[in-house]
């Protein structure tokens, strides 16, 4: 590239203007002649000097333009009335004329006016304000000159712009010395050669990256395939080490954690195993969950309240405690301030605290007035005073037991040769202020939760409920018991003698089972009179019916209670004096349990979040109750008298329920807090049915077939001779019916037909001929996808035909019994519930201590529910988060050093439950 003296220059072109005028559109036309026609081997199609791009750092500015000016073949000025007025851009333009040829100046006009006037061959001055003055007279002709004015915006600013690309190759075209055509085909070829070029590097580029790529993914995905069949099988081998333990009668606390880290380790790499979810519900199923703990006294006895959330500590003679379930101070009374409050008044004041509430409200004392007086107060914890005084003359010891709201207490006068001779007992009534019972040669056991019932040596007794009457023998022991506990609820009480272990049922006063003795202590009955707790050793739950141990719990209890939630023990460590207070889900890893009552029947079981609803049945009424596990409560949301038998139904979805009522219906939801709806019917149903969604309600009222649809609308058709069965399609738009046919049975049976209805619609019922069965064919299970089926007995109808569908056509379709969700489904196996996920894997076996009678999965597949033939529901956590999470709520000790070396490998430096690895030579946890 040379100049006009043929001396070599360094630019094309040399670009003057007015910041303030053009800073924007310098720039883009820099860029523009920059990327016209160039090359694809090349930076630039042109080296335009602005100044903004071209000049490095100098002192000084003048000699670095000047040097560029002298370095640049033509000279573009952007004219505008700025860059008229412009110091540097005269100078520049200056240095040029002097210099150079005016041909070589190429003017752009950005803005303001640029005029010539042909007969004075000259600019129009008077016209003309976008160029300076100096200019006068330097053009022998009028000189190439663009207009650019309207080129503003940035969108404008571009080659794909047409009108912008048109004023650039008017500018390009005598930098490059070529015509605008030329040129403007020169850019076309280059730009497509440019881009096959770029196609071509990309493509290899692209070649060379996938192969990278894949070749990074397959070590990756070996590497990853590595590590997870390492995690399974490091899981397999923690399971399996975890059901060892277990059986060998090993730590509980080791098999649980070892069993956890197995689940956690899984889930960690999106796995689930069978085994290791078993191995730690097994686990759990013997690790009982700790409360709390409490200090307590050499001598103690333990008593555990009937609500089960307080512990009743007698210290014989000194302060008498209570505890809540987590170790917390309940309530109780102070020796030493009632001490206190009897010198200030110049009593006698050597006091012993011997019973307290359990809540902890009330106790009672004995202070001692001569050798043969024994005095005996009532005093109120909270404010500290004396409510009562019971003189009792003996020369003999006194035990004192107080009924849980302070109204009676128990007092029992033993031999002074020890406590093996029966001595005396009396029960005093606080609102009386007399002797309601008197019995001798006996010793008081326990008051039943309902204060109605004391248990003795000699029997059970009923105290008097109204001032006149008095107490009464229920039942008398056939021998004298070493052991008498009452349950919770007052219901049941098992004693237990050198050779047998009796249930006894105290609403009837009969003997309900009578077993053979088991080694151990008797320490609780349930209040369903089945479950017994013994120590002997550990805490076993008998069942007594089976005459099986249905569960351990690896402690040794000194007291016991079966509650709401399940079982309540207390062990107590002599040597640090020290009582622990545990809880148990007696259901191999339930993480919660309820009860249902003996004379009670659950319909219907339902999840709905962590929240179950049961549909229970206790004549004479029905009720929909609400159990939430989180805050171990149960509540009534709908109760409905039932003077009578009536049907009852659930749809398919499990989601609504239908009562019969003597003239209508009553429809309720399981699932959420939505007031129920009552349909009236022309009299009591005698049979109901409810679609797959619970919106179309089927029932069959004397001779007619009633369908009622929850949203409104009513439809209704004479039912034909012999009808047994009553139906609804999965969608509600088809009523059917099954009828027997007259006629002689045959070998095969009675021939049976199915009439079926449009609903809500003006269409002749169709009949489908069943065949011939021994039995009615079962009418009650939804089929089909689309809704528009039924099944009946083993086949499928399709109603919308009118024909019976081969039993494979149906194998997609579930009966109404089934359990499923939109995750899960499950399978009932006698004790066992199967869970299993979408593509058919099992993924949880949930063990049980009776055979199952219900169960329902979550509609999100974290929990499942179950009901057992003892009355017992069942939440049950199904994802291994939550199982490791309940595992971890447990508080199973951590590991020790050996545990870790042994079963764990290096790298891990926290347990499942995220506690860190012990540090060498640190005491055992």
């Amino acid at each position: 590239m040379t100049g006009p003296s043929g001396v070599p220059v360094k630019y094309d072109a040399f670009l003057s203007y007015s910041h303030s005028a053009d800073d924007a559109l310098a720039p883009a036309l820099q860029s523009a002649l920059h990327r016209l026609a160039r090359p694809w081997n090349r930076l630039r199609a042109l080296r335009i000097f602005r100044d903004k791009t071209s000049l490095s750092a100098s002192p000084e500015l003048w000699p670095a333009i000047v040097a560029a000016l002298a370095d640049a073949r033509y000279f573009l000025l952007l004219a505008s009335p700025a860059a008229a007025s412009s110091r540097w851009v005269e100078k520049e333009v200056e240095w040029w004329l002097e210099h150079r040829s005016p041909q070589t100046m190429l003017i752009l006009v950005t803005g303001g006016q640029l005029a010539w006037d042909d007969a004075a061959n000259d600019f129009d001055w008077p016209r003309t304000d976008a160029i300076a003055p100096l200019l006068r007279g330097r053009f022998p002709s009028e000189p190439l000159w663009v207009d650019l004015r309207w080129a503003r915006t940035g969108e404008a600013l571009s080659l794909r712009h047409v009108q912008f690309r048109q004023a650039v190759l008017d500018v390009a075209a005598p930098l490059h010395g070529r015509s605008k055509d030329e040129l403007d085909g020169e850019d076309v070829r280059q730009f497509a050669r440019t881009r096959r070029l770029a196609r071509a590097a990309i493509a290899g580029l692209v070649a060379l990256t996938l192969s990278a790529v894949a070749a990074a993914w397959f070590a990756v995905r070996q590497r990853d395939e590595a590590l997870r069949q390492s995690s399974i099988a490091q899981a397999g081998r923690l399971a399996s080490q975890a059901d060892l333990l277990r059986e060998r009668g090993g730590p509980v606390d080791t098999s649980t954690m070892l069993a956890a880290e197995a689940v956690r380790l899984l889930d960690s790499i999106g796995e689930r195993s069978l085994e290791a979810d078993l191995a730690l519900r097994r686990s759990l199923a013997r690790q009982p969950h700790r409360l709390g703990d409490f200090v307590h006294y050499s001598g103690d006895q333990f008593a555990i309240a009937s609500d089960g959330r307080h512990i009743a500590v007698n210290p014989v003679g000194n302060d008498a405690s209570v505890y809540g379930t987590s170790g917390e101070v309940a309530g109780g009374c102070s020796r030493e301030q009632i001490g206190t409050r009897l010198e200030a008044q110049g009593r006698p004041h050597f006091v012993f605290v011997e019973a307290v509430t359990a809540s902890g409200s009330h106790c009672a004392i004995i202070t001692l007035g001569s050798a043969e007086t024994r005095q005996i107060g009532l005093w109120s914890a909270a404010p500290l005073e004396e409510i009562a005084v019971v003189p009792h003359r003996s020369d003999g010891n006194l035990r004192l037991a107080l009924s849980e709201d302070a109204e009676y207490l128990a007092i029992t006068d033993l031999a002074q040769a020890g406590g093996d001779t029966p001595g005396r007992f009396r029960i005093w009534s606080r609102s009386r202020r007399a002797d309601v019972l008197t019995q001798t040669a006996a010793d008081f056991v326990a008051f039943s939760r309902d204060k109605v019932l004391v248990a003795a040596s000699n029997g059970i007794w009923r105290l008097p409920v109204v001032e006149q009457s008095t107490a009464s023998r229920v039942l008398a022991w056939p021998r004298k018991p070493w052991q008498i506990v009452l349950s919770a609820n007052g219901r049941f009480a098992a004693t237990l003698d050198a050779s047998t272990l009796a249930v006894w049922d105290l609403t009837s006063a009969r003997l309900v089972r009578e077993i053979r003795s088991q080694p151990g202590s008797l320490l609780a009955v349930h209040g369903n009179g089945r479950l017994l707790l013994l120590a002997s050793p550990g805490a076993v739950v008998w069942d007594q019916e089976a005459d099986e141990a249905v569960g351990t719990l690896a402690v040794e209890p000194v007291a016991g209670l079966f509650d709401g939630s399940g079982l309540i023990v207390i062990t107590a460590d002599r040597g640090i004096q020290r009582a622990t207070i545990f809880a148990g889900g007696l259901g191999a890893g339930a993480t919660a349990r309820t009860s249902i009552d003996a004379d009670e029947t659950v319909h219907w079981l339902a999840i709905d979040g962590a929240e179950v609803s049961l549909l229970v049945e206790a004549a004479p009424e029905m009720r929909l109750d609400v159990w939430t596990p989180a805050t171990a409560t149960r509540a009534t949301r709908i109760r409905v008298d039932r003077p009578s038998p009536l049907p009852t139904a659930v749809s398919a979805d499990g989601r609504r329920f239908a009562l019969g009522r003597p003239n209508g219906v009553l429809i309720g939801a399981l699932s959420a807090a939505i007031p129920p709806l009552e349909l009236a019917l022309p009299g009591p149903p005698d049979a109901l049915v409810l679609s797959a969604d619970g919106e179309i309600l089927g029932a069959r009222v004397r001779d007619q077939l009633e369908i009622r649809n929850v949203r409104g609308g009513s439809w209704h058709a004479p039912l034909p001779a012999g009808v047994e069965r009553v139906g609804v399609s999965g969608d509600g738009r088809y009523a059917a019916v099954v009828r027997r046919l007259d006629g002689p049975p045959t070998r095969k049976g009675d021939a049976f037909e199915l009439v079926a209805w449009r609903t809500f619609a003006a269409s002749p019922p169709v009949s489908v001929d069943l065949g011939r069965d021994i039995t009615t064919p079962g009418l009650d299970c939804q089929a089909g996808v689309e809704g528009a089926a039924l099944r009946v007995g083993t086949a499928i109808v399709d109603l919308a035909k009118a024909v019976v569908v081969p039993a494979q056509a149906g194998a997609t379709s579930r009966p109404c019994e089934a359990i499923t969700s939109a995750t899960t489904s499950a399978t009932i196996d006698d004790r066992q519930l199967l869970v299993i996920d979408r593509l058919g894997v099992p993924i949880a076996r949930l063990d049980h201590p009776a055979a199952i009678q219900r169960a329902a999965l979550g509609s999100d597949g974290r929990y499942a529910a179950t009901l057992d033939e003892r009355g017992v529901v069942r939440l049950w956590a199904l994802v291994p988060r939550d199982l490791v999470t309940q595992a971890c709520a447990q508080a199973p000790s951590p590991l020790d050093e050996a545990a870790w070396a042994r079963y764990l490998p290096p790298t891990l430096v926290v347990d499942a439950c995220g506690r860190a690895r012990p540090a060498a030579g640190a005491p055992p946890p």
